[in-house]
């Protein structure tokens, strides 16, 4: 019996069946193991489609000025749209915004993979993980006219006879109405891009409207500047100046009653060269021989209007160009009202044979109190969104001649340009945001802004970028 017991032990007959015993859970193992990681692979994929839902959904709700809340609602939404299951995972939102407001979204998510086999071998939970960005550019377009009223009828109006010559310059009208743009009469219209929230009514046989492409009933065009607000600054304050030489009666971060009477208002008929400041009353100039020079600097016109009738120039005397100096001195002028009991809401007009030559800051410019004026760089002429449905209307007519390398900003009024008035010129960079716009004469304008310190006014745009 031992003797048999011996040679069974050194038989090598049968050997693989208790090999293959004990191999059989290893085998079982790695087999089950592979359809586990297979399956991961699988759903990796499947989470990356809705990590790429997500951030898009994100980056359109940052682009319609959203809150981060609400992004990563939408985020969450189209990701279980997409297959994802937020009991079993997480997702994270990461914001990085550049110097010009454009915002990086990247996000993350997480989510408990299946572990059918390889739970047999590991005790923790295995996770799979998706990473994708999208790239927000809140302002992508080459407008340079904007009309911010959502419901004004010719919200953007070209009547009369009519030049306006604006190659390069795109037109976006907020407007919702059917005839957001309005063109009636012998009218000769050479624009870019043209970006209607509404429609367009195009009157009569004798026009030419010419664009490099037109789109209507789209989504409206975000204002660039609609955070911008006067701040409340102690500045040299002027009143009830006439002569060549103008003398500041101190700082001050408002106007009194009696610098406001208008027996005390700045009035100009002859040549004569300002400081910046705080002019109660704004600034009046008449006479073909009022030559108006001023200094590189912000103006505020409190209380009243910037007005030149009857001829005359405003030049700057110390200004530099945008495109070859930077930062360039400019000048900044600002229609506001502090006084309510005894100001008015001011605003620019120019008429007969007036011309203005000025440049603006193509960096946040510094006013003569020492005050930093954070986003306006860029603007050339800012009329203060508080005067509501008591704004004046902004108007150039003559031939008036408006040379402005910058931005005319009037969120709550109406911009107007007639007569033979040139706005600007084709090598130039001029921008006009306002409640509504009126084009009459022959004005030209050009979107040339390289250095000049504007923001791109245009639609967001959301990409997918990782």
């Amino acid at each position: 019996m031992l003797r048999r017991l011996k040679s069974l032990l050194k038989s090598e007959k049968a050997a693989v069946a208790p090999m293959m015993a004990l191999m059989f859970p290893l085998m079982v193992g790695v087999t089950g193991l592979g359809v586990d990681v297979s399956h991961w692979m699988l759903e990796k994929r499947k989470l990356q489609i809705a990590t790429d839902a997500a951030v898009m959904s994100a980056g359109f709700e940052v682009a319609n000025s959203r809150s981060h809340d609400q992004a990563l609602s939408a985020a969450t939404l189209q990701a279980e749209n997409n297959g994802y299951s937020t009991s079993k995972g997480s997702i994270n939102l990461a914001y990085a915004t550049d110097s010009n407001g454009n915002v990086t979204i990247t996000g993350t998510l997480s989510q408990q993979a299946n572990m059918w086999f390889s739970s047999m071998f590991m005790s923790s939970q295995v996770y799979v993980t998706t990473t994708a960005a999208s790239f927000v550019q809140l302002s992508s377009g080459p407008y340079c006219i904007l009309s911010l009223s959502p419901t004004a009828d010719d919200a953007v109006s070209v009547s009369g006879t009519t030049d306006v010559n604006a190659a390069g310059c795109g037109v976006a009208v907020n407007s919702s109405k059917s005839d957001s743009l309005y063109l009636n009469g012998n009218v000769f219209v050479n624009v870019g891009d043209v970006h209607l929230a509404g429609g367009d009514s195009l009157v009569g046989n004798s026009y030419q409207f010419d664009y490099t492409g037109l789109q209507s009933y789209a989504s409206q065009t975000a204002d660039p500047y609609s955070s911008l607000s006067v701040p409340s600054t102690s500045e040299p304050t002027y009143s009830n100046q006439t002569g060549s030489t103008v003398t500041s009666s101190g700082n001050s971060t408002t106007c009194t009653d009696n610098q406001l009477k208008s027996s005390n208002a700045n009035k100009f008929t002859s040549s004569v060269t300002l400081s910046p400041g705080r002019y109660c009353g704004g600034i009046n100039a008449s006479g073909g021989s009022t030559s108006i020079t001023l200094k590189s600097g912000v103006y505020i016109m409190d209380g009243g209007s910037f007005n030149m009738s009857g001829g005359g120039t405003v030049t700057c005397s110390d200004c530099t160009n945008a495109a070859t100096n930077t930062p360039n001195k400019g000048v900044l002028i600002i229609l506001t009202n502090t006084n309510t009991s005894s100001g008015s809401w001011g605003a620019i007009s120019l008429s007969g044979g007036s011309t203005v030559d000025l440049p603006a800051f193509n960096a946040d410019p510094t006013s003569a109190g020492g005050t930093t004026y954070t986003g306006y760089s860029g603007i050339s002429v800012y009329q203060d969104r508080n005067c509501g449905t008591t704004c004046t209307g902004n108007v150039i007519t003559g031939n008036s001649t408006l040379q402005v390398e910058g931005v005319v900003y009037a969120p709550d009024a109406n911009v107007k340009f007639g007569g033979t008035s040139t706005v600007s010129g084709a090598s130039d960079c001029t921008k006009i945001i306002a409640n509504t716009v009126t084009f009459a004469g022959t004005p030209e304008m050009g979107n040339s802004c390289t250095n000049s310190g504007t923001k791109a006014i245009g639609t967001p745009s959301v990409t997918l970028v990782l």
